[in-house]
């Protein structure tokens, strides 16, 4: 399943993910969502999933009203994610990081 940052302007977010919901049936998950679920300790149905978790990064493209702040526990998990395994930088054409995308399992 694939969790996104809802800071991530809507066209390429729709594009993007909201394709891949529809045409292959991948399971998705507003990182707001994802972000309750841990901070309510939520995850047993997320157990023995592959997930990615897709964080936009400076230059990626962001909605036009204010930043969506997530927990302290979701940056916490985020943190201790990328110690476990190193998150993939997706750049942009300038070679800045745009997304980071994060692999892991429950």
């Amino acid at each position: 399943g694939i969790i996104y940052d809802e800071n991530i302007a809507t066209n390429p977010r729709l594009w993007v993910f909201g394709r891949r919901r529809y045409y292959h049936g991948i399971p998705m998950l507003a990182s707001s969502q994802f972000d309750q679920m841990l901070l309510d300790g939520r995850l047993e149905s997320l157990k023995n999933f592959n997930l990615y978790f897709v964080q936009a990064g400076p230059t990626a493209p962001r909605i036009p009203v204010g930043e969506i702040r997530y927990s302290e526990k979701l940056n916490e998990f985020l943190k201790n994610q990328s110690a476990q395994n190193p998150p993939l930088v997706i750049s942009d054409a300038d070679g800045q990081p745009a997304f980071w995308v994060y692999k892991f399992s429950l």
